[in-house]
């Protein structure tokens, strides 16, 4: 008997869990999430990334954009060029309406004054 119930109580929680993954998917507010990623906040990979043109984003990015560094207090000044790259972090969808969540990072290596920085 003891065997019985043991194994009917796992049979019911096994049956369970794929119920419970598919409703995590939806929000509250119906929104089925498609898609989801941990955004990458290491400096060297993004670089990388927007050095080799690697974007999640199919729009326009702002790769080889020319500033200007200044030190202030020397008059230095140091021109770079600028570089980015776009992760998509999430897809939602609700009906035939979609939201999609994307994160850019750009900026550049520099060498200045003994230190190397991403900027």
């Amino acid at each position: 008997m003891k065997k019985f119930l043991l194994l009917t109580l796992i049979v019911a929680f096994v049956s369970v869990l794929p119920l419970n993954a598919a409703i995590a998917n939806e929000s509250k507010d119906g929104w089925d999430v498609e898609y989801e990623a941990k955004e990458v906040k290491d400096k060297e990979l993004l670089y990388d990334r927007a050095k080799k043109g690697i974007t999640d984003y199919a729009g326009e990015q702002a790769n080889g954009i020319q500033a200007t560094l200044k030190n202030n207090d020397t008059g230095q000044e140091k021109n770079i060029t600028m570089v980015s790259t776009t992760q998509k972090l999430k897809k939602q969808k609700k009906g035939n309406q979609i939201i999609e969540s994307y994160a850019t990072t750009s900026g550049s290596w520099i060498r200045w004054i003994g230190f190397r920085c991403f900027i």
